[in-house]
């Protein structure tokens, strides 16, 4: 079973990427969801501003606080490593980590 983790440093409404992270995690909490998938991936979404413990819980995501500062997230560990520094997981790319399929719907302009 798969483990994602993302800390960002503050939420970000205008970001597609971080919406697309917090709507993948809802999606794969449900329990239609448990029920059609043999092995559920857990995801967790931690914002600095919100979740201040979780940084310092964790002395990777502090040490790289310290050392790279804001440049360094959002920080996102996979299966408990550091799997991407300094920007989010691709939408493609999240959907084969989690063996899901992943779509989005734009409004036309």
């Amino acid at each position: 079973m798969r483990e994602i983790i993302c800390y960002c440093l503050q939420d970000d409404p205008e970001s597609e990427e971080l919406e697309i992270f917090r709507e993948t995690k809802k999606a794969i909490e449900t329990e239609a969801f448990k029920r059609i998938m043999e092995k559920t991936p857990e995801m967790q979404l931690y914002i600095k501003t919100d979740s201040p413990e979780a940084f310092r819980k964790n002395r990777l995501v502090a040490q790289k606080l310290v050392d790279e500062g804001e440049a360094a997230f959002p920080l996102v560990f996979l299966d408990g490593a550091i799997y991407r520094s300094g920007k989010f997981i691709e939408m493609k790319e999240l959907a084969a980590l989690l063996n899901i399929g992943i779509s989005i719907q734009r409004e036309e302009e």
